[in-house]
């Protein structure tokens, strides 16, 4: 495992998903005793990002340029795999699905669940 990670969650808008996500790997992270940051250009510890694919919502959006900064992209739907792989040439190896459907508002209790169960057993299977 490295010692800088960048990771990144995406959802369509960057509104609801994605920003939960963010904060709810930042948590767990850090519970974990880790440095996180959300400076793409830390030299240390992990990187933990959000971003969409609508540009007219305001969030950060989903590049070519960001996607290759991380090292590992969480996607909420499986359409997101294509499509980061399709328009934003992102190799597919490196995106995980998390399968969480748009139909929560950020920090809905029951997303929060469904983020905590899924990122914290992705964190054992990686070894945090």
């Amino acid at each position: 495992m490295n010692y800088e990670e960048k990771k990144i969650s995406v959802c369509f808008a960057n509104e609801n998903r994605s920003l939960t996500a963010e904060r709810i790997f930042r948590e767990l992270l850090v519970k974990k005793w880790y440095k996180v940051s959300d400076d793409l250009n830390a030299k240390r510890g992990r990187v933990v990002l959000s971003a969409g694919f609508r540009p007219d919502v305001g969030g950060r959006q989903v590049t070519k340029e960001l996607g290759d900064c991380v090292d590992e992209i969480f996607v909420m739907s499986r359409w997101m795999i294509d499509e980061l792989a399709e328009v934003y040439k992102q190799d597919v190896r490196k995106i995980t699905t998390l399968d969480i459907p748009n139909a929560y508002r950020k920090d809905d209790p029951e997303l929060i669940s469904l983020l905590r169960l899924k990122l914290s057993e992705y964190l054992e299977l990686e070894g945090y």
